[in-house]
């Protein structure tokens, strides 16, 4: 069976249906015993749909960026 640690580290491949079959299994087996990631879970999947949310309603009419602070960004990066 899969401790906690181990369900937060599948946790995106579960939530993008990417788990075998067999970890899968073993990550619900883990679920129907643990109400706390049960709880985590849910919390997760509604951050994901929060953001989701907030890309696809508030960021569309944003104007891009000016070349010359993208690469002000990406040179003090670098430093």
């Amino acid at each position: 069976m899969l401790t906690c640690q181990q369900v937060l580290d599948y946790l995106s491949d579960y939530v993008d249906s990417r788990l075998s079959g067999q970890e899968l299994a073993r990550f619900e087996e883990h679920l129907a015993i643990c109400p706390q990631c049960v709880d985590y879970l849910e919390n997760f999947k509604a951050t994901l749909a929060a953001c989701r949310g907030l890309r696809d309603t508030q960021f569309q009419n944003l104007l891009p960026l000016p070349d010359e602070l993208v690469q002000a960004i990406l040179a003090a990066r670098a430093r």
